[in-house]
């Protein structure tokens, strides 16, 4: 009876002794590339049915977006937001004024081509309304790097530049408290 009782008022905690990437919440840690990153926040974006996550990381000196598409290939990148001064102006008067992007777009001395353009909705934290964005999406001449231009309402725009991971190259899982 007293077992009974006291699980009423004790919420069942779930065992995150064994995590992985597409387990991280907001407060664990992971290892990558030499560093202990921590989990500040995860979000959900919904593509018209089919849904991605991105999980933003942080070390000491550094910050990260990793970012899960695919389910049936479990597909993992990373990617850094960049100054959208940086970037020729032009592309946002042109996305702006026609609703179409550039074909062809040059970063730090590499060629970048339009792969894919992509309407969604953002959800903070996983939670709430989502918030509707489209997404341009940019691949490297090497096919090494891509380059994506978010735009978030009529003339807000943000920009990343990111490649892919394997999950593989996580290790040291630690859940948050």
């Amino acid at each position: 009876m007293f077992k009974k009782i006291m699980s009423f008022f004790t919420k069942e905690k779930k065992d995150r002794t064994a995590i992985g990437l597409k387990d991280m919440l907001t407060g664990d840690m992971v290892d990558y590339d030499m560093k202990t990153w921590e989990v500040i926040s995860r979000n959900r974006y919904d593509w018209g049915g089919e849904d991605s996550y991105e999980w933003q990381l942080r070390s000491s000196d550094d910050m990260f977006y990793l970012e899960f598409g695919d389910e049936e290939e479990y597909e993992f990148s990373i990617s850094r937001k960049i100054d959208i001064n940086e970037l020729d102006s032009e592309i946002f008067k042109e996305i702006s004024s026609t609703d179409e992007a550039p074909e062809e777009i040059k970063y730090k001395d590499t060629k970048f081509y339009l792969s894919e353009i992509s309407s969604g909705y953002f959800y903070e934290g996983c939670k709430g309304e989502g918030e509707p964005f489209v997404a341009y999406d940019y691949t490297s001449e090497d096919g090494n790097s891509y380059l994506t231009i978010e735009q978030w309402g009529e003339r807000s725009f943000e920009a990343s530049i990111g490649k892919d991971v394997e999950d593989y190259q996580f290790t040291n899982f630690l859940p948050g408290s």
